[in-house]
């Protein structure tokens, strides 16, 4: 069947190559216009219809042949040309008053601009100056949704027309770290043969792992007007990442909505992957020094207490009180506020000093006086932390003695690693009224803080007023785990009180963060990339896994790595190998690399699967650690259509109309998507196609149409199954069959047969002729409908039955 196209022509514009000329006619003009071959039924053309356009070119000039004649459809057009280029030439040059028919095959891509703009070239004379013409056609008739009459035919069911807005793959995970911003641009592809309209992609707010993101602006979704057919765009996403976030890799939930051409909405979502690190060292506070005023207190009198916090993480602690706890009438009591003090924050690394006013009471015996500092803090997710730290006060029990004061104590700032050395370092100071004698100084610490020089040094006497300084080298054990230790230093002397030896004792506590790599600098093991192939893995179907593991710390190496990789539903199993990988090292920031066979199971759905991957290793000394990590692969079903033979008479009249019927059935385990079925061949198809839509496993059905051959012979046609997979990638199976034509014999003399020119006998055998071939051919069309009438039934019962399951 062929339409008419109404076309409209431009001011044509010529342009020569050299000099331009003033042109005031075209040479070349359009007629003939016509449109055939279309791919649906409609009168309109709509979204992915594809026909075929012809049309004449004329030489209008009526004095020179036009020669090098091509035709090229601009790319501003919304009709693109189908198995060709957008340029055709002429096969001959066109002598004055002549013309040559041009043919474009095209497919509507539902643009709003309905123009197809031309570019005409050619040349005259000698052929030396090239000449361009700009014409256009204008298809009537083609609408992004539908025809463009007031009152547009849409197709009864536009839902079929669905796109399909999926995750673009071969991606890296995006990757951040705690405290900073995670952002990344979405890849998304419409996996399908239609456009997507009216996007709309947001990020599940209820999905965001329980405050591990935030999004950064109040806007929590990115728009898109258009997508076209298998077109990829990008779409950003910026979040704030919690300080407080584990190290591992997160889900991450996208929600699409979007329309096709035709107005009809569709949501769906998908899942990605993201990888989050953490170099962050939360909130400790310590007590770091404790230093009074006088040094050694005396009964009956005031002292001033400094006792200096230092945060030993590299993350703000905010909210921080102190409570001094310990303190009692009869021993040290404050003066003039309470016990309780207030610190906005302490950001890491840094110190903050917080001073009392006390009072020593008259009663209280010389020696050391304890105290606790109750430290409360939050972290920056508003968790609570607490700490305790004890420490001691010296006071002298009468004023005319020898009075020892430890003063100008240091220790490391930093934090110390097991088996490495520090010194604890202080001045000795008599500052008393008389001599000690018999002193004593040692250093105790916990067990695993272990003195490597001589923990007790003697000196046999102090004068008053002589000052001496003492350094003890000491270090961490191997077992000692990450906390601040106190080291006590320990001072013992005796005083002559009325001829008496009289013993006496002054202690200070200094505290030693010791640091045993359970921090930052965990050495840890991730998945920095991986790929497979084939890259398309079919269920039941082996393929290779390629993995690149990496040594995440800048300082520590790591040993006896032992990686293994485990399908938690069981979907995936190793083949021909074990599923463990072992490595003697990884250098700092280095890279191993391991691949596995795998196969999915036969029956597992068309979808994306996890696999993770289980990590166990030591550091530099010895200490073991385990992680995990997760890797994401899609597995799709093969699409199995079977089709039954074709039923067709074997030899048919021409002109005569001809049922044929196939049966098929979908033998696999996944959905064919968007299933479609026609015929096309030697002959005229009467009817439409059959769009079975989308075919589940395990059910079977029918198609039959109606043929019409034109002449006798061998004529050859096609049924043509289109549908999609689970991926949306267009299949296509060709069914072939031949028809025998013959044609319709010639009915008898009926001159001859006149009664009047005939004898008795011989009328009666004509009437007998005419009646037999009248009667044969009531037969053979009797069978046609019949046949036809059967097939029809058939297929209604067949969906009836599917309609009831």
């Amino acid at each position: 069947m062929i339409f008419a196209i109404l076309f409209q022509i431009t001011a044509s514009q010529v342009v020569f190559a050299d000099d331009p000329l003033s042109i005031t006619s075209p040479d070349i003009t359009i007629s003939g216009i016509e449109i055939s071959g279309r791919s649906s039924s409609s009168n309109d053309i709509g979204e992915g219809d594809k026909f075929r356009l012809t049309f004449k070119l004329n030489n209008k000039n009526s004095t020179e042949t036009l020669k090098n004649i091509s035709v090229a459809i601009n790319s501003s057009s919304s009709f693109s040309p189908v198995d060709s280029g957008s340029v055709k030439f002429l096969s001959k040059d066109l002598a004055p008053g002549s013309s040559d028919e041009v043919i474009f095959y095209l497919q509507y891509d539902g643009g709003s601009n309905t123009k197809l703009p031309l570019t005409i070239k050619y040349t005259r004379g000698d052929g030396t100056t090239v000449y361009e013409q700009s014409d256009f056609i204008a298809i009537s008739g083609a609408s992004s949704g539908g025809s463009s009459s007031p009152s547009p035919s849409y197709p009864s069911d536009t839902t079929k027309y669905a796109p399909q807005l999926i995750v673009a793959g071969d991606s890296l995970i995006p990757t951040g770290w705690a405290g900073g911003k995670l952002s990344f641009s979405l890849p998304v592809r419409n996996n399908s043969s239609y456009a997507a309209k009216n996007i709309v992609i947001s990020p599940v707010i209820d999905d965001i792992s329980g405050g591990l993101l935030s999004l950064d602006k109040m806007n929590l979704s990115v728009n898109a007007e258009a997508m076209k057919a298998n077109e990829v765009r990008e779409f950003p996403f910026s979040f704030d990442i919690s300080p407080n976030a584990v190290a591992k890799v997160y889900p991450l939930k996208f929600s699409f909505q979007y329309a096709n051409a035709y107005g009809n909405t569709f949501t769906s979502e998908q899942i990605i992957y993201v990888r989050i690190g953490n170099a962050l060292k939360s909130p400790r506070i310590v007590v770091n020094s404790v230093v009074t005023d006088p040094s050694s207190i005396q009964p009956g009198n005031p002292f001033k207490l400094d006792i200096t916090l230092r945060n030993q993480g590299n993350t703000p602690a905010k909210d921080v009180r102190v409570s001094l706890t310990g303190l009692k009438n009869d021993g040290i009591s404050i003066i003039g506020s309470t016990d309780k003090r207030y610190i906005d924050g302490i950001n890491g690394g840094k110190e903050a000093v917080l001073t009392y006013s006390l009072s020593c009471s008259p009663k209280l015996e010389g020696g050391s006086n304890g105290l606790t500092a109750k430290i409360e803090y939050k972290d920056e997710s508003n968790t609570e932390h607490t700490e305790e730290s004890q420490f001691f006060i010296n006071s002298l029990g009468s004023t005319e003695r020898a009075n020892v004061e430890i003063s100008g104590i240091t220790s490391p700032e930093g934090s110390v690693k097991p088996s490495e050395d520090f010194q604890i370092a202080f001045d000795l100071l008599n500052s008393g009224t008389t001599d000690a004698v018999n002193v004593k100084v040692s250093v105790a610490g916990d067990k695993d803080i272990v003195p490597k020089s001589a923990d007790t040094k003697i000196l046999p006497s102090l004068k008053k007023g002589e000052s001496q300084k003492l350094v003890f080298t000491m270090f961490a054990s191997q077992d000692a785990v990450t906390k601040n230790y106190p080291v006590a230093v320990n001072v013992e002397y005796e005083i002559d009180q009325a001829g008496t030896k009289v013993k006496q004792s002054v202690s200070q506590y200094v505290g030693v963060y010791v640091d045993n790599g359970q921090g930052k600098s965990v050495p840890r093991i991730i998945v920095d990339k991986y790929s497979f192939e084939p890259s398309q893995i079919i269920a039941g179907e082996n393929f290779t896994l390629d993995m690149s593991f990496m040594n995440t710390s800048k300082q520590t190496p790591i040993g006896n790595v032992k990686i293994s990789i485990s399908s938690d539903d069981g979907i995936f199993s190793p083949v021909d190998s074990s599923n463990t990988f072992f490595a003697d090292s990884i250098s700092p920031k280095g890279t191993i690399k391991r691949d596995v066979v795998l196969r999915p199971k036969s029956d597992a759905e068309s979808k994306q699967y996890v696999l993770s991957v289980n990590y166990e290793y030591e550091d530099d000394k010895g200490n073991p650690y385990t992680s995990k990590d997760i890797i994401s692969i899609p597995v799709i079903q093969t699409p199995r259509l079977v089709t039954g033979e074709i039923s067709i008479y074997p030899e048919v009249f021409a002109n005569q109309p001809v049922p044929i019927s196939a049966e098929f059935f979908n033998m696999g385990k996944s959905i064919l998507y968007n299933l479609i079925i026609k015929a096309e061949g030697d002959f005229q198809v009467q009817g439409s196609s059959y769009f079975v839509g989308n075919f589940e496993p395990g059910k079977s059905d029918m198609f039959d149409v109606t043929v019409v051959a034109a002449s006798a012979g061998e004529a050859k046609g096609n049924i043509i199954f289109s549908f999609e997979d689970a991926s949306g990638k267009p299949m296509e199976i060709r069914k072939d069959f031949t028809m025998n034509v013959m044609d319709m014999p010639p009915p008898p003399d009926m001159e001859g047969m006149n009664p009047e020119n005939m004898k008795p006998e011989d009328a009666n055998g004509g009437r007998l002729k005419l009646i037999l071939f009248a009667a044969g051919g009531l037969v053979l069309l009797a069978g046609i409908i019949i046949a036809t009438v059967i097939i029809r039934r058939k297929i209604k019962a067949r969906k009836d039955l599917m309609l009831d399951e």
